[in-house]
């Protein structure tokens, strides 16, 4: 078997540069990737006059939180209405 050479190892350095560079634009992105939140963010620090400062994190759970009430609240509603529409219901 035959080591690597000289150009293979600059090679992989390059791809490995290249990753690094990547990796970190990906990283970034990913920061920056729900326009949605950082406009809730402005808009929560602008209504309270910069009193509250949530963070991404802090939209990420009450979108969580949301997704697991909102189908069980809409239960909740369709089960009260279809008892309330019964005949002799009062």
């Amino acid at each position: 078997m035959h080591g690597l050479g000289k150009f293979c190892r600059e090679r992989e350095a390059a791809v490995a540069e290249r990753r690094q560079i990547l990796d970190g634009a990906m990283a970034s992105l990913g920061q920056t990737a729900d326009p949605q939140t950082d406009a809730a963010i402005k808009l929560v620090a602008w209504v309270t006059h910069g009193v509250l400062r949530p963070s991404g994190d802090d939209f990420a759970m009450l979108r969580l939180v949301l997704l697991a009430l909102l189908p069980q609240i809409g239960g909740i509603l369709l089960m009260v209405g279809r008892s309330a529409m019964r005949p002799g219901a009062s």
